[in-house]
């Protein structure tokens, strides 16, 4: 991913995402990594979210913000955000991870149980074939109203809508 920067005199500039998390991962510690980084070309802003150990002081955080503000600084990035998360052990982070997959799916919520409950009483009562036949009746319905809703299914909803308006 790359992030627009400004205009030079060669035409646009644009800034790795990937090459900015390498040069932000040199300075920091050991088991420590960049979880998220945002740059806003306009106000030259570079904002990072990094995961440090749990032992690590609130001083370290902030010597790391100060290099990586002189660091970018060299380059014209005005000014470095810093914004830390400690983790105690690597299963930390795949806790985190867990807790976002999650939410993400809506494990945590009663509508995903409610579903699941549906499609194993489904899978029961209707068997292998009606749970064939219903899923392929899904999909065709899903890829006709996805034509449909398109730019061109529009056009042509459009046409088909104005030949029975049309007076006689």
């Amino acid at each position: 991913m790359f992030f627009y920067w400004k205009d030079g005199p060669f035409g646009r500039l644009w800034v790795s995402k990937k090459g900015l998390q390498d040069v932000v991962e040199r300075f920091l510690p050991e088991k420590s990594r960049c979880a998220e980084l945002f740059f806003d070309g306009e106000r030259s802003l570079l904002t990072l979210s990094i995961e440090l150990q749990g032992d690590l002081l609130e001083e370290d955080a902030k010597r790391i913000e100060r290099d990586l503000a002189c660091e970018f600084s060299s380059i014209g990035i005005e000014k470095v955000v810093l914004n830390v998360v400690k983790t105690e052990d690597a299963k930390g982070v795949e806790a985190l991870l867990a807790n976002r997959l999650c939410g993400r799916f809506g494990m945590d919520k009663p509508v995903f149980w409610a579903v699941l409950a549906g499609a194993v009483s489904a899978a029961f009562q209707l068997g292998l074939r009606g749970i064939l036949c219903a899923l392929g009746w899904s999909v065709a319905g899903f890829l006709v109203s996805f034509f449909l809703l398109s730019d061109e299914g529009k056009k042509i909803t459009s046409k088909i809508m104005s030949f029975f308006k049309r007076d006689k």
